[in-house]
C-alpha cells in the first residue's frame, strides 16, 4: 500500500485551514494520513484544529519558519514515518474529492517526474486551468499560465508551491526547499533544481484544486508580498543565471524594474509598495536572507 501524506502549512488564519481539511476529508478512493504544520506558534489553534479533526496530526513550530522551514519539517515529519509521497498544500486550497485519486493514477504512469501539481482553477467545472510554470530567463520573470485541459499531463518549467505532490525517492539526498526563500520563488527554485538532475515537474490537468490565495497575509501585510517577491527573483534568477551576458540583462531588468518603479508607485499613491521592494533587493545585495527581520 501506497504511504501518502498530506501536509498543510497552516499560519493564522484558522477558519481557512479548516475550510481546506473539510475538502480534504471528502477526498475519494485513496488512503492517507494529514499533518498540520502549525507556523503560527499558537497551541490554541492546534487544539482547536485537532478538536475538530481528531484523526489528523498536528506539528506545532516554536517559530513560523515560512513556507519553506514550515514544509520541510513537515516533509522530515512524514519522512520519518515512512512517506513515499507527500503532497504539500497551502491552507488556502480547497481540492476536489477526486484530485487525489486522479494524482495516484499519475504516479505511476509517470515514473520520471518527481514534482506533481494540480490544476488551478477558479471553480471545479472551469474550461481552462491554471498552473502551467514557465521562466523566462532573460527578462528574469517567472509565469503561471493558462492552459485548456484537453491534455492529460503537462510537463512544466516549475509547479506552484500552493499544491506540490513530492515523489521522495527521487529525494535521495533529503534537500527538499532551500530556506533562504522563506516566502516566493522557493517552489521555482526545488523545480528548477530537480530539472537540473534529470526529472520532470508535471501538471495533472484532471487533478483540480481551488486556491483561494492570500491566507497568510491581510492588507497590512501585503507588503510583505512584495519585499519576499523582489529579494528572491534576484536571488533565483542571478544564483542560477551561469552566462555572463544573460547574468547582465537579468541584472539590467530587476534593477530597471526598481528605476520604473520609483516614478510608477508614487504617483500611484503605493509609496509602501515601493518601500518594500527597494528593502527587498537591498536585503538581496546584503546577502540577507529568511525571514524579514
Amino acid at each position: 500500500m501506497t504511504n501518502i501524506w498530506i501536509v498543510i502549512i497552516h499560519y493564522k488564519n484558522i477558519a481557512i485551514t479548516k475550510a481546506c481539511l473539510e475538502s480534504i476529508a471528502k477526498l475519494k478512493s485513496v488512503v492517507f494520513n494529514v499533518l498540520v504544520v502549525n507556523n503560527s506558534a499558537d497551541s490554541n489553534e492546534s487544539k482547536d484544529l485537532q478538536s475538530a479533526f481528531p484523526h489528523i496530526h498536528i506539528l506545532d513550530l516554536a517559530k513560523n519558519l515560512g513556507y519553506s522551514g514550515g514544509a520541510n519539517q513537515g516533509i522530515k515529519y512524514c519522512h520519518a514515518r515512512k512517506a513515499e509521497y507527500v503532497w504539500l498544500l497551502n491552507n488556502d486550497i480547497i481540492v476536489h474529492n477526486e484530485s487525489l485519486k486522479n494524482l495516484c493514477q499519475a504516479l505511476h504512469n509517470l515514473p520520471q517526474t518527481a514534482i506533481f501539481g494540480c490544476a488551478l482553477v477558479q471553480e471545479f467545472d472551469s474550461p481552462t486551468i491554471l498552473g502551467v510554470g514557465k521562466l523566462d530567463f532573460v527578462k528574469a520573470k517567472s509565469y503561471l499560465k493558462e492552459s485548456s485541459n484537453t491534455l492529460s499531463t503537462l510537463n512544466c518549467d516549475w509547479l506552484s508551491g500552493s499544491n506540490m505532490l513530492l515523489r521522495l525517492s527521487h529525494f535521495s539526498d533529503q534537500h527538499f526547499f532551500d530556506e533562504r526563500y522563506f516566502l516566493y520563488f522557493e517552489d521555482t527554485e526545488l523545480c528548477y533544481r530537480k530539472r537540473i538532475e534529470g526529472y520532470n515537474c508535471t501538471l495533472i490537468a484532471n487533478a483540480y484544486v481551488i486556491h483561494k490565495d492570500g491566507g497568510s497575509f491581510s492588507k497590512d501585510t501585503a507588503s510583505l508580498r512584495s519585499y519576499y517577491h523582489m529579494r528572491n527573483r534576484a536571488l533565483f534568477f542571478l544564483s542560477y543565471q551561469k552566462q555572463p551576458w544573460l547574468y547582465f540583462l537579468n541584472f539590467s531588468y530587476i534593477y530597471g524594474h526598481i528605476l520604473k518603479q520609483l516614478i510608477v508607485l508614487p504617483l500611484k499613491g503605493q509609496s509602501r509598495k515601493l518601500k518594500a521592494e527597494i528593502c527587498g533587493l537591498w536585503d538581496y545585495n546584503l546577502k540577507i536572507f529568511g525571514e524579514k527581520a
